[in-house]
């Protein structure tokens, strides 16, 4: 899972990066045409961006899920600011603040796919659990019964 983040945060940067230089700009708007236009672009690559950046803080941060959570969001945030701060100075560039909330939505929808897939996968661990506690006391009653009527 690291590796899949890395690949995909060297993605974006060479797409913003792409974008900064003027090369490859006809392909980068087709990109973002695809996913509705500029400001639905920043929030669909910003999901897969959360998911897989709280998936791989869960396996490296060892703190209480909502501490890593917000530590994880904070710092995409961040990533996020800082990416529109910087066509401040890039001529074929604008910053635009609802690039950064559009941006910031994705990621909020990142992070609420990881708790629902979470919770998911919890639920179903417990299930497990459950069902595998009720076959031992089907068990342990069957046996009881045999005993108890002498077979």
């Amino acid at each position: 899972m690291p590796l899949l983040l890395l690949i995909y945060v060297i993605f974006l940067i060479t797409l913003s990066g792409l974008k900064s230089s003027g090369i490859a700009v006809h392909w980068i708007h087709a990109l973002e045409l695809y996913l509705g236009g500029d400001k639905w672009a920043h929030f669909f690559l910003a999901v897969p961006l959360s998911l897989l950046g709280n998936l791989v803080a869960e396996a490296v941060i060892k703190v209480s899920p909502a501490k890593r959570i917000i530590i994880v969001l904070t710092v995409l945030t961040m990533a996020l600011v800082m990416d529109e701060l910087h066509q401040f100075f890039v001529v074929i560039r604008h910053f635009d603040w609802k690039d950064t909330l559009y941006g910031f939505g994705g990621v909020l929808t990142g992070v609420l796919l990881y708790v629902f897939v979470r919770r998911i996968k919890n639920t179903q661990k417990v299930s497990v659990v459950t069902g595998r506690q009720a076959d031992v006391r089907v068990a342990n009653t069957l046996a009881e019964n045999q005993i108890r009527n002498g077979n």
